[in-house]
């Protein structure tokens, strides 16, 4: 998983990534987040669980990724079986590289998930 992230953060603009379970807890971490850490997985967390219901009861199904811009930077979202993945990039990143790689590291995780 670590690998994934390592190469995920290769691709130009994306300055760190991370991977989050539904409860909000980092499983794993490519990025600095310092104190900031427990705030944003718990925001993330928040954020498709709430996305999640809302798709739910309006029978869109599931999310399987979000793009959010902010004023310094752009955040994704990707669901994985283990959690969802969470790139950080900088307000310039190229979006269809950036999904293009998401998608690339979300396979991936798929791929080294232990089968339930």
């Amino acid at each position: 998983m670590q690998h994934t992230l390592e190469d995920l953060n290769k691709t130009p603009g994306i300055v760190g990534s991370f991977v989050v379970d539904d409860d909000g807890i980092i499983v794993a971490s490519d990025v600095a987040l310092g104190s900031d850490a427990e705030q944003a997985s718990a925001l993330i967390s928040a954020l498709t669980n709430a996305a999640d219901k809302s798709l739910t009861r309006l029978g869109a199904g599931a999310m399987d990724s979000a793009f959010f811009e902010l004023n310094e930077q752009k955040v994704f979202l990707q669901a994985t079986p283990v959690g969802n993945l969470v790139a950080l990039a900088e307000p310039n990143a190229n979006l269809g590289l950036v999904r293009l790689e998401m998608r690339r590291a979300a396979q991936s995780l798929r791929a080294s998930a232990p089968v339930r």
